[in-house]
């Protein structure tokens, strides 16, 4: 007698097997189509986060060159552009990251290295870095010295 079962062999004989493979095989397939509606859903609501943000941004850029008088004004269009800035980012990065497919191309590199400066970017403009404090103030600085002193004396060559 053969171990495997025969042709005519059916899963149904089995009492009980069937009913939970058949009950995990659905929960995926229905969890797949679930995720698949709420990409959906949620590409769209990014694309309008998008729109409305760069349609935000082209106003408040019209009022930045036509009303920036005073320091108050000033002051709320910087805290809007980073509003507007944190909306087109989050609605633009959290879509990629869920569509991410790993290709062998150098567009995933280009991709990468434009999420590391829009990173840089976002830090930067919520003073998390600065650049002008690179060196902590126990460092010496003679680079920065020699080409400071140079720069008020005149003389393009550095002392050695």
């Amino acid at each position: 007698m053969p171990d495997y079962p025969p042709a005519s062999f059916k899963m149904s004989q089995i009492p009980g097997k069937q009913n939970i493979r058949e009950r995990i095989f659905k929960l995926f397939f229905i969890a797949g189509d679930w995720y698949k509606v709420f990409l959906r859903w949620f590409f769209g609501f990014c694309r309008f986060v998008m729109i409305f943000s760069l349609s935000a941004f082209i106003l408040g850029f019209i009022f930045y060159i036509g009303f920036r008088n005073s320091e108050e004004n000033s002051i709320g269009l910087r805290y809007g552009f980073r509003v507007i800035f944190l909306l087109v980012f989050f609605a633009e990065i959290i879509p990629s990251v869920l569509k991410f497919k790993w290709e062998n191309s150098i567009s995933q590199v280009l991709r990468l290295l434009l999420l590391l400066l829009l990173i840089i970017l976002l830090l930067a403009n919520f003073n998390l870095i600065s650049a002008v404090d690179r060196f902590p103030d126990n460092v010496e600085k003679p680079a920065l010295q020699n080409a400071e002193t140079a720069w008020k004396t005149g003389n393009n060559h550095s002392s050695r």
